[in-house]
Formats: C-alpha cells, sequence, structure tokens
C-alpha cells in the first residue's frame, strides 16, 4: 500500500540539512580566518618607517575594535548582516523545510517565507562591499619617492591585503543564497503536480502559466492587458537608471591631512566613487601589487552591484513582455532567470553602505591606519621645516582626514531600486503569472 505523498521532496529533506552543515563550517572557517590586513610599506629618513601590518583582523576582532572605536552602524553591517545573519538564514531555511515537512506549514506558505528568506539574505554581501570601499578610500601612495634634501627620500604605500576569510565569506554567503532558492523552487506552488497530472489519464490540456477560467475572466484580460506594458515600461526605466547611476558619483571622498596631502598624483587625492570608477580603482590596484584576490573582489563587486540587478531588470521587462504568449515557455525561464538574479542583485546594498561610509568613515581611520603618522608627529605639523624639506604643502595637525559628501548618483541608484520595487508588484500582480511570489 502506497502512503500519502510527502509535501517535501526526499532530495530536499535529506540533502538540505546536510548541506546546511557544511555551510555553516564554511561560514565558521570565514569568521576565524583572518579576512584583511592593511599593509604599511615605503621608507623614510632616520629609519622612521618600516614595513609592516597596520591591522590585521578576522571578523570578531574586526567587531571588538570597532565597537571600541563606537562605529555602531559599521558594527552593525559587521556583526549582525555578514556575521550572525548568515547562520540565521539558514537555519530558518532548514527550520521552515522541516515545518512543511511535518504539515504545520502550507507549501505557498513556505514558499513566501522562503522567498523573503531569500531577498534578505543578499544583505550578507554588505560586508563585502565594505571591503571593497575601504580598499579603495585607505589605498595611500605617493606614487614614487619625495626627495629630501640632504636626507634621502620619503615613499610610502598603505593598502589592504585582502585573504582567506574573506573569501570563504563570499563563497559561504552564495552558498547559502544557492540552498535558499533551491528549497524554494522544491516548495514552489508552481513545481507542485496537478491533481489531473498525478491522476494520469485525463489531465489538462491548458498551459499551467494559464490562469483558471472562472466568472472573472474578461477581468484578468483586460488586467494582463494593462500590467504586461507597464512592467515592461517601468523595469525599462529601472535599467536606464542603474545604467546610468553606475556611471555617476554615489560618495566623495576629500582625503586630507598629513597623509592625504601626500598622495600623489594629485588628481588620486579626492575620489568620485561611482561602481565604475571603485572597480576600475579596483582593478588598478591589483594591477599594481599583482593582487590577484583585490581583482576577484573588483569582479565581484561590479557582478552584484550592476550586472546581476541589471540582468534581473532585463528578465522582468521580458516577463512584461511575454505576459502576450502566456503558453510560452520562455516566459517561465524569464521569470526564473529573474528569480536568480533577484538573489544576487546587491543595488539596495551597495546603498546601505554608501550611507555607513557617509556617516563614519572618519571614525574608522584608527581602526584600518592606526598610529602609523607616530613616527611623523615632531614634524608633521611644522611647516617651517617641512618646508625645507620640500614637503611644506603637507604640513597638517592632522595624520590622515576623510570627508565625505553624498552625490547624486546615490539618489539615481536609489530610484532605480524603488522603480525595480513597482516593476515586481506589477508583474505579481497580473493574472497570468503563474505561482505567487514575495519579492520586491
Amino acid at each position: 500500500m502506497i502512503g500519502p505523498k510527502r509535501a517535501v521532496p526526499t532530495r530536499l529533506r535529506l540533502g538540505l540539512p546536510l548541506l546546511a552543515g557544511a555551510n555553516a563550517g564554511l561560514l565558521v572557517a570565514a569568521h576565524l580566518c583572518k579576512g584583511a590586513s592593511t599593509q604599511v610599506d615605503g621608507s623614510a629618513p632616520f629609519n622612521l618607517l618600516e614595513p609592516h601590518a597596520a591591522s590585521d583582523d578576522n571578523l570578531i576582532s574586526a567587531i571588538r575594535r570597532l565597537a571600541e572605536a563606537h562605529v555602531w552602524f559599521m558594527v552593525f553591517i559587521v556583526a549582525f548582516l555578514s556575521g550572525l545573519w548568515p547562520y540565521l538564514k539558514l537555519l530558518a531555511t532548514v527550520g521552515v523545510v522541516a515545518l512543511t515537512d511535518m504539515g504545520r506549514l502550507s507549501k505557498g506558505g513556505s514558499y513566501n517565507w522562503l522567498c523573503a528568506l531569500e531577498t534578505l539574505g543578499k544583505y550578507s554581501f554588505a560586508d563585502v562591499i565594505l571591503i571593497c570601499f575601504n580598499a579603495v578610500i585607505f589605498d595611500v601612495s605617493t606614487g614614487g619617492p619625495y626627495r629630501i634634501l640632504l636626507f634621502g627620500q620619503l615613499e610610502l604605500q598603505i593598502y589592504m591585503h585582502l585573504k582567506f576569510g574573506s573569501v570563504a565569506l563570499i563563497l559561504g554567503v552564495t552558498f547559502s543564497a544557492l540552498l535558499t532558492h533551491w528549497a524554494a523552487c522544491e516548495l514552489s506552488p508552481a513545481a507542485a503536480p496537478s491533481p489531473e497530472q498525478e491522476g494520469g489519464a485525463g489531465a489538462s490540456e491548458e498551459s499551467p502559466l494559464l490562469p483558471d477560467k472562472d466568472d472573472t475572466g474578461e477581468l484578468q484580460q483586460e488586467g494582463w492587458r494593462w500590467t504586461g506594458p507597464a512592467t515592461l515600461v517601468v523595469a525599462c526605466a529601472a535599467a536606464a537608471f542603474l545604467s546610468i547611476g553606475a556611471f555617476m558619483p554615489m560618495v566623495f571622498i576629500e582625503r586630507s591631512g598629513f597623509l592625504g596631502k601626500l598622495i600623489r598624483p594629485e588628481s588620486n587625492r579626492n575620489l568620485e566613487l561611482s561602481i565604475l570608477a571603485l572597480t576600475g580603482d579596483m582593478i588598478a590596484s591589483a594591477k599594481r601589487r599583482n593582487e590577484g584576490t583585490v581583482f576577484f573582489f573588483a569582479v565581484l563587486f561590479v557582478v552584484l552591484t550592476l550586472v546581476a540587478p541589471l540582468l534581473e531588470l532585463v528578465a522582468v521587462a521580458a516577463c512584461g513582455v511575454g505576459s502576450a504568449w502566456p503558453r510560452s515557455p520562455w516566459r517561465r525561464w524569464a521569470r526564473q532567470a529573474a528569480e536568480w538574479f533577484h538573489s544576487f542583485g546587491c543595488a539596495e546594498v551597495l546603498l546601505l553602505v554608501c550611507l555607513a561610509t557617509l556617516f563614519e568613515i572618519q571614525t574608522v581611520v584608527y581602526f584600518n591606519i592606526g598610529e602609523e603618522c607616530e613616527p611623523f608627529e615632531a614634524i608633521m605639523d611644522n611647516k617651517a621645516l617641512l618646508s625645507i624639506a620640500g614637503l611644506g604643502f603637507a604640513a597638517s595637525k592632522e595624520c590622515f582626514v576623510l570627508t565625505p559628501h553624498l552625490r547624486p548618483g546615490w539618489y539615481v541608484l536609489l530610484t532605480a531600486v524603488l522603480l525595480r520595487t513597482v516593476a515586481w508588484r506589477l508583474l505579481l500582480s497580473n493574472p497570468r503569472l503563474p505561482a505567487p511570489h514575495s519579492k520586491a
């Protein structure tokens, strides 16, 4: 005698806990291993400067030092979004599947919960994006040696060296996103066979993409006539704003103080941080120092903040066009592509990191650079003495000062994110959409 069919497929019921455990182990390794260090290299008269690491942290030590500096916004990003939240998301994913298997939660309800977890899971990439910002902001180079009369030369390079912990964090968060998406696909109402299909003969010949025939059929047709084109228009507008915003600076960083004034060429002293400019700066830094990890982060940054969101909007627009041909299989493929890209599109996470940079970047200077100006304290504000050495322009009482300003690019990207939300709402309100979805 064949028992009742279980709501959760066997491969998901048995495989998810094992894979989630492996994922948690990878996250633990990422959080315990060193993730990034701030390296200081160069030379100065009287051996005032020797190559060394100004800081070298894993997640736990980074949280502790950020808390000591009272940088609470960044503590939230590092400790909760990239520290605690990945574990909570894994636990919630396994819990939702278990409740569904026990019959405590319907498949439709579990699907909605998993979609919400999938959407919120992308915020675990916040620390990765923050690392990319810091790698550019705290890249200080004199662009070669300054010749100091009678005393030799001064050359200084400060840069971030990315380690295994940061790469493992990316792998862990990505694996977690894939697990949640897999669970959502397995429990999707669209994946469940209809009663006719389960019974074999007499299966409906209607496409599963078509709504049930009822008295509201005419209203559904009218709904499709405006939601389909509206989805297309709004998604295209969002893609246009995103493409334009990628070129526009989101944050302007004025770098001054003793170390800031030493930066050469002078055009590199102040930073106009847009998506493409930040990516270009990271690639240039990777080539200059032969840092393959920095190049990997640069590629990942542009994929998360530009490529994935843009492809998501293209897929959503295709879904809007596909509403005119509800039986076409490519409409389902477009929707699945939109869901996949939505899991990794981090435009809104980028906006959050920009705000953290705006409010707390100066406070975090000591966290990244430490006491690197201590050897120069006796002379760095003595303009007369520095003028004799040819460095009078660098005189300052402060070691390294960062003054951030929000730029129009941030608002353009915010508009793109809001339009994307509207496009999803229009798409989900389409009566010809085959299954409910909670993405926004």
